[in-house]
């Protein structure tokens, strides 16, 4: 039937609908967004190191590079120097060479001489002894054997001058001293081609910073718009929601409890009193819940809901009392409250004998999308009265999953490695015990993943003042506090487990310095494997499955549990690079559970609270 009430409802479902898709599609864009600014600031930071090794391999090359133009000056100044003394030796080897001959000819002179005047000493031995001739002869005879003998001596020094002066290796000294001079020349060649190329790629990789920079300064403003348009399109859900659509909302406690407010119908539909005679029946409104898979929302027309809800026999039930659990006969009768503000707490039951199911009276799954619907069934007089005769149903509200919340990882400190240890310490932190359902077949556990995240802080101010500003601007539009959320989840009183949009770490306090890397969970799960480190829980005693109960606790948990995480010598940090010794680090532990995902889609992942970093430093 095509009236008004049918229009209305089309409406309504499609506004919502174009509504929802927007907010989807706006809320892709923004973890598009964070993921660029994070990989931005990634590529900012290695460009910033690469820039700072090169800047200290240019300091190195530098001094060599004096300390080779100075060590070059010395050497041509020793290759003249010895070149001077090779044509001063070569000099002295030839004038001592001809001292010596002149001197050994002076000797053989005089020699002969001696020997002519032995010669005449023998003659007047023989004829004119005793005489005066004789006496002179004898004199001059003893005076020239001394001079002969003192020419001798003089010529075996000048002999032994000449050796020694010979022997001067002049020539070998200046042919080993022009090679040296050689060597530190094509020494200082190569120290000032690899200090030029150094210069090169320091201009370079400054321009590769600059671009960097300017990357990260356009993905911070593009994240900042598009939290304003998530916060904008969310108020516009939200307004559409409550004007539209009883302001029906759902919001998640655990895997097998929600929360559910909406609007309650008001007393009088009519706006203008109706004449004195008239007398208008009561609409006396009866509230029934069903869950409706997100898959299958789209084949629920009003015509089948208003089939399945007569199939189901709910009609004219009321509540069993202000909470409820989900039926086994696809509605759920549900009180109304007066109060706006109070909502209506629902336990899902999925043990085996008395299931709840969804509306099409399936099992509900957990870990599954669902969305929520009102049936609202109006007396029979009131229908007679306005001469309609059918129901009122709401649109369905925003997709939900039934999962829990895992325990955050707490009183978080790290550990330095004992002498001679082959790792760089340990971190060691607490957490709560949870019961997870695992078989053979379908193997799972809660797993911890220790990531170490780089403080900037030494690297580069700037980019931290950058993205306190993002934390700032989101923190205004979304007045988000990402350590009440995560602190409510695990207590099992987080109002929003299951929004889509991840929220915005706060920084540690000011005396360690802010965590400058925009980093949250959704982040945190994309981490690579090498870039993390993970210890297990331990399986604790089988437990039953409490949504098996009607107790409406969230999940099995008995007292806490202490790990260890060790650090590895070749450990990365969250972008994969290397540690880096005397860098700080921020750690974080995200929780999560390791398995077959019929399993982990039932579990909410967590991200421990910021921390102090703490300082690597290799052996």
């Amino acid at each position: 039937m095509n009236n008004y009430s049918d229009n209305l409802k089309a409406t309504v479902d499609e506004t919502l609908n174009a509504l929802s898709a927007e907010k989807s599609k706006i809320a892709s864009e923004q973890t598009t967004s964070q993921y660029n600014l994070y990989y931005a600031q990634g590529a900012e930071l290695t460009a910033r190191d690469k820039l700072s090794s090169t800047d200290d391999k240019a300091k190195t090359y530098c001094v060599i590079n004096a300390q080779g133009v100075f060590t070059d000056n010395q050497a041509t100044n020793l290759v003249s120097a010895v070149t001077e003394t090779d044509t001063t030796v070569s000099t002295a080897i030839t004038n001592v060479a001809t001292a010596s001959s002149n001197m050994q000819i002076a000797s053989n002179a005089v020699a002969l001489l001696a020997s002519d005047v032995g010669a005449a000493l023998n003659v007047a031995t023989a004829s004119l002894y005793n005489t005066d001739t004789y006496r002179k002869i004898s004199d001059a005879n003893k005076l020239i054997n001394e001079c002969a003998n003192d020419a001798k001596a003089i010529s075996l020094i000048t002999l032994e001058a000449s050796a020694q002066t010979s022997e001067i290796i002049a020539k070998e000294t200046l042919a080993n001293t022009q090679s040296l001079k050689t060597k530190i020349s094509d020494l200082l060649a190569s120290t000032q081609a690899e200090f030029d190329n150094l210069s090169a790629l320091q201009v370079s990789e400054n321009k590769d910073v600059a671009n960097a920079s300017v990357a990260e300064r356009a993905a911070e403003g593009t994240l900042l718009n598009a939290d304003r348009n998530e916060d904008a399109i969310g108020k516009a859900y939200n307004n559409a929601v409550c004007q539209l659509n009883h302001n029906l909302s759902v919001k998640v406690v655990s895997g097998c409890t929600f929360k559910l407010k909406f609007n309650p119908l008001p007393e009088k539909l009519f706006q203008y009193p109706p004449a004195d005679t008239v007398v208008i029946p009561s609409n006396d409104p009866k509230y029934f819940l069903a869950l409706v898979p997100n898959s299958k929302k789209g084949l629920l027309t009003p015509d089948l809901t208003s089939e399945l809800f007569a199939e189901s026999g709910m009609s004219g039930k009321d509540p069993s009392g202000t909470n409820i659990t989900i039926s086994t006969t696809r509605f759920t009768p549900v009180a109304a409250h007066t109060d706006c503000a109070t909502e209506t707490v629902a336990t899902v039951i999925y043990a085996a004998s008395t299931q709840s199911v969804d509306i099409y009276g399936d099992p509900i799954v957990k870990g599954s999308d669902y969305v929520t619907i009102l049936y609202i069934e109006l007396a029979m007089p009131y229908k007679q009265y306005i001469n309609n005769y059918a129901d009122i149903i709401s649109s369905p509200s925003e997709v939900f999953v039934l999962a829990t919340q895992l325990p955050a990882a707490a009183s978080v400190t790290c550990a330095a490695p004992n002498s001679g240890a082959d790792n760089l310490g340990q971190l060691n932190f607490s957490a709560a015990i949870i019961n997870i359902p695992s078989s053979t077949d379908t193997p799972a556990s809660v797993q911890y993943r220790a990531i170490l995240i780089k403080d900037a802080n030494q690297c580069l101010n700037l980019l931290t003042t950058r993205t306190e500003t993002i934390r700032d601007g989101r923190a205004d539009v979304a007045s988000i506090e990402i350590q009440a959320t995560e602190v409510a989840a695990v207590n099992g009183d987080d109002e929003n487990a299951t929004v889509a949009t991840p929220v915005i770490e706060k920084p540690p306090c000011e005396t360690s310095g802010n965590l400058p890397i925009y980093f949250n969970k959704d982040i945190a799960l994309q981490t690579s494997p090498s870039n993390y480190y993970s210890v297990n829980q331990a399986s604790p005693t089988p437990l039953p499955d409490v949504c098996d109960t009607q107790s409406g606790a969230t999940q099995a948990q008995d007292g806490t549990e202490n790990y260890h995480i060790t650090i590895p010598l070749d450990g990365t940090d969250n972008f994969g690079e290397p540690l880096v010794n005397g860098q700080n680090y921020f750690p974080k532990i995200l929780t999560v559970v390791d398995g077959d995902t019929s399993i982990s889609n039932q579990y909410i992942p967590a991200l421990s609270a910021p921390l102090e970093p703490i300082t690597i430093t290799i052996p």
